[in-house]
């Protein structure tokens, strides 16, 4: 099978990106086996999204505060596994913010949306376990 090269990504052959390989020759490329991975369902996304709103309203915060609080305190560590040169570096340049300003960059910073199937369990689950430390049942 023929392959071409796009951002250093093999992708099957397509004659319309042969010049995109032309543009590489001569060149060392880093390739990547991409898998298709199942993703998150819309049923967990609604029910994050349900339990963000409800740990809200039980303790007060403002709209998408929990949301970041979690991407922070959970989220970023289930992304390093997988991506750990990537949060390795938003990690090193967090250093020496304050904290609510670690938790507004949790606002740009995909998290969950990157999640696989397993990725998403274990994020449920902690944030499940977490906030039932706190006195909220999550349903």
């Amino acid at each position: 099978m023929r392959f071409t090269c796009n951002n250093g990504i093999l992708t099957p052959y397509d004659a319309e990106a042969e010049k995109l390989c032309t543009a590489q020759d001569g060149k060392t490329l880093d390739m990547k086996r991409i898998t298709k991975v199942k993703r998150r369902s819309l049923e967990a996304n609604s029910k994050y999204h349900a339990w963000n709103a409800q740990i809200e309203r039980e303790h007060g915060y403002d709209p998408g505060y929990a949301h970041r609080l979690n991407k922070y305190m959970f989220g970023v560590a289930i992304l390093r596994e997988r991506f750990p040169e990537q949060v390795g570096h938003v990690r090193k340049m967090m250093i020496g913010m304050a904290y609510e300003t670690r938790l507004d960059m949790m606002e740009i910073m995909p998290c969950s949306s990157l999640f696989i199937v397993s990725e998403m369990t274990r994020y449920m689950d902690a944030i499940q376990r977490h906030w039932a430390g706190e006195g909220i049942q999550l349903s």
